[in-house]
């Protein structure tokens, strides 16, 4: 706020999901500024951080999403997909935590370590031209780090009436994870 007031800022736009959610937060203070917080409301990030919420809330919708289900009805998946699975902590951003799992003892692993998770089917890019049961962890880690080589992402600008007023998708081609 100090910093906003003092180079006299007209807008913040977050750049890093840890910043989401203190500068949601603020929004009133910095309005009141004088500067414009370009960010969700803070239930908004909420529920976004919270990946089996998220889920629940986009299939209520019947938006197409990937099928989502906690960990500890991972045999659901299993039952319709098999392996692998991707796994995700049911709170996080930046894909901190996230992993492909090949075997039901990587399934127990998870349940041990005191992280809530969600399992979801994964989607094999078509581009990759492999079929999914050939699918093995080297395809998918380098030095026992998750490859991320591309995402895809979908951003809607909302106005204060609630009125969609912009609309940005991308495919993001990564390097170590990074745009």
């Amino acid at each position: 706020l100090r910093t906003c007031g003092q180079e006299g800022l007209a807008a913040l736009i977050p750049g890093l999901d840890p910043e989401l959610e203190p500068v949601s937060e603020l929004s009133a203070e910095l309005r009141a500024a004088g500067c414009i917080p370009v960010c969700s409301a803070p239930a908004v990030n909420r529920l976004l951080r919270n990946k089996l919420a998220c889920a629940q809330y986009f299939e209520a919708l019947h938006l197409p999403f990937a099928r989502t289900v906690p960990l500890a009805r991972a045999a659901e998946l299993l039952d319709d997909f098999g392996f692998p699975l991707l796994a995700k902590p049911v709170d996080g951003s930046a894909s901190r935590g996230v992993c492909v799992v090949f075997h039901r003892a990587d399934l127990a692993d998870l349940e041990q370590n005191g992280t809530a998770y969600v399992v979801q089917n994964y989607l094999l890019p078509v581009t990759w031209g492999k079929r999914k049961r050939d699918l093995r962890p080297a395809d998918v880690y380098r030095n026992h780090a998750l490859l991320q080589t591309d995402e895809h992402v979908v951003q809607v600008l909302i106005d204060q009436n609630h009125e969609v007023i912009g609309v940005f998708t991308s495919s993001n081609t990564l390097k170590d994870g990074a745009v």
